[in-house]
C-alpha cells in the first residue's frame, strides 16, 4: 500500500499541467478555463491510467465540465417535478433521457448515419443533447396547464439583493 502510494504522487508530481494552455490568450474568461484545465488534467493524474486512456479521459472530461449547467438543470427539473407531487413524471423524463442518450450515442461516437465519427467526444455531447432535450420537455411540462403548479413569466419582478440575502440565509447551514 505505502508503495503504492509512493508511484502515486510521483506520478502527480511528474504530470505535465504546465503544458496545457488555452489559445487565444487575453480573452474574457481564460483564467477560469485554464484553472478548469489543470483541475482535470491534475485529477485524471491523481486517477491514474495510461497516456491513451488518460488522453480520452481528458477530451471527454471537458466536454463534460462544460456542460454541468445542464446537467444541474436536469436535476432540478427532476426535483421541480416531484416536488409538486409528479414523481412518476420525473421519473418518465428521467429514462426518457436516458434513453435517448443510449440511443444517440452510437450514432456520435461510430459516426452512423448523417451524424460525424466523434469517438469518445461524441458520448459527451450524446450526454449533453440528451440532458438540455430533458431540461426542455421538462420545462415545457410545467408551463402547461395539466400540472397543479405552473409557471409563468408575465408580470414578474426580478427578486432584489435584500431578497436573495434572505433565501440564502435560509437555505444555508445553521453553523
Amino acid at each position: 500500500m505505502i508503495e503504492y502510494a509512493k508511484i502515486r504522487s510521483r506520478q502527480l508530481r511528474d504530470f505535465p499541467t504546465d503544458d496545457i494552455r488555452v489559445q487565444d490568450r487575453g480573452r474574457p474568461g481564460e483564467e477560469g478555463r485554464e484553472l478548469i484545465h489543470k483541475w482535470l488534467a491534475g485529477l485524471l493524474a491523481w486517477l491514474g491510467g495510461g497516456p491513451a486512456i488518460t488522453a480520452l479521459a481528458y477530451e471527454y472530461g471537458i466536454i463534460i465540465t462544460a456542460g454541468l449547467g445542464c446537467s444541474f438543470a436536469t436535476y432540478s427539473v427532476f426535483t421541480a417535478l416531484r416536488s409538486i407531487g409528479h414523481p412518476n413524471l420525473a421519473m418518465f423524463l428521467m429514462l426518457s433521457g436516458a434513453a435517448f442518450n443510449l440511443v444517440l450515442d452510437p450514432f456520435l461516437i461510430f459516426g452512423w448515419g448523417p451524424f460525424p465519427k466523434l469517438g469518445l467526444p461524441g458520448a459527451a455531447w450524446a450526454t449533453l443533447t440528451s440532458q438540455a432535450l430533458t431540461i426542455l420537455a421538462g420545462l415545457g411540462l410545467l408551463y402547461t396547464p395539466w400540472l397543479n403548479v405552473r409557471l409563468h413569466l408575465k408580470g414578474q419582478h426580478p427578486v432584489s439583493w435584500r431578497g436573495m440575502l434572505a433565501m440564502l440565509k435560509v437555505g444555508s447551514s445553521s453553523w
